[in-house]
């Protein structure tokens, strides 16, 4: 969604609120937005409804998959990177490259335990049904299913 001078926080929940049935020019007052903009989110939603349907398909059949990597902090002089007192570590889900977690400290043990299990509960909480990103998906999926259809209406009385 390129472009988008909006938070996608606020373009979930009106895109939202039109699957749920409310109108574009309703939507735009409760958001405070133009009427336009609604209409505008919709057709950019709308071209993304087969990647969409293929992830939201793709994730009930095929766990996510997990990668992992470390990171080290550069404090004045460049050195070894094996003398950084400062590491990162970041987790994020291959498919969506959404971070899952990122964790600061010294390259030990216990930063590498904290992640894992950061990973597996949301591990946990997305075998689940993963309720937030489904929810989101068929929210957008509806959206731009109406959006389409409302498109093509428009252009068959034109």
């Amino acid at each position: 969604m390129a472009q988008l001078k909006s938070p996608l926080s606020k373009v979930t929940s009106v895109l939202r609120v039109r699957s749920e049935g409310l109108g574009v020019r309703a939507t735009a007052r409760v958001f405070a937005i133009h009427k336009n903009t609604v209409t505008d989110w919709e057709g950019r939603f709308a071209e993304q409804k087969a990647p969409l349907m293929l992830y939201a398909v793709c994730h009930a059949f095929i766990g996510p998959t997990f990668e992992g990597d470390e990171r080290y902090t550069v404090v004045g002089e460049r050195g070894e990177a094996s003398q950084s007192e400062g590491w990162t570590a970041v987790v994020m889900e291959r498919a969506s490259r959404f971070i899952v977690e990122q964790r600061c400290g010294a390259k030990d043990a216990q930063l590498f335990e904290s992640v894992t299990s950061t990973v597996a509960a949301y591990r946990c909480s997305i075998s689940m049904g993963y309720p937030r990103l489904h929810s989101l998906i068929a929210t957008t999926i509806r959206s731009s299913l109406r959006a389409s259809r409302n498109r093509s209406s428009v252009a068959a009385l034109s």
